[in-house]
């Protein structure tokens, strides 16, 4: 009888043992999440990475609607599964939309929380490069890639690692591109 339960604890064992290698495993691989269409293309910073995303989105012929400052009402009255932000900050951009800094991280934070609510994930691109990057465009960053599921970024705007260091403490899958076009087959593969 003794036997019999060393054995079936060593069988219980390793069954255990195979289920958390198999877990193990396929997180390594890095299994990414779904993504389904339509998805809402929308900017953090108002920079003209937004149009760009559009223009990708077109290429792959992906069912989008596009609007660079969605709020959170709009997303709660739109058809979307996924929203698509990309970030970068332009000073030209947030003027023309009648926004300072301020009121774009006010409205970025009512959209995600919005979308976290209604389960809506969220992909975050960076796809202008270093000129893209600065003190703005880094605030915006570090505010609002941790709260992705997903990011394409443009390997020059990542040339510090800012969006390695965030993909890795946050366990976010990351993607990077060589040039913006390479953001368009990533959004094809990742986007049902």
């Amino acid at each position: 009888m003794k036997k019999s339960k060393i054995l079936n604890s060593a069988v219980l064992a390793l069954t255990i043992l195979g289920l958390v290698f198999a877990i193990g495993t396929a997180d390594e691989e890095g299994e990414s999440p779904s993504f389904e269409q339509p998805i809402l293309i929308t900017s953090i910073g108002q920079s003209p990475g937004a149009m760009m995303a559009k223009v990708l989105a077109k290429r792959v012929e992906l069912e989008f609607v596009f609007e660079p400052t969605a709020t959170a009402e709009q997303l709660e009255e739109m058809d979307v599964n996924t929203v698509v932000a990309v970030v970068g900050a332009s000073g030209k951009g947030l003027g023309a939309a009648g926004l300072d800094i301020d009121d774009e991280i006010s409205r970025v934070n009512e959209l995600i929380c919005k979308a976290n609510e209604l389960e809506i994930p969220l992909i975050v691109m960076h796809i202008e490069g270093a000129q893209r990057r600065g003190d703005m465009s880094n605030q915006l960053i570090n505010k609002f890639v941790p709260e992705s599921y997903y990011i394409i970024v443009q390997k020059s705007g990542n040339d510090d690692g800012l969006f390695t260091q965030l993909s890795d403490e946050n366990d976010i899958p990351i993607k990077q591109v060589e040039k913006a076009a390479g953001a368009a087959p990533i959004l094809d593969e990742l986007i049902d």
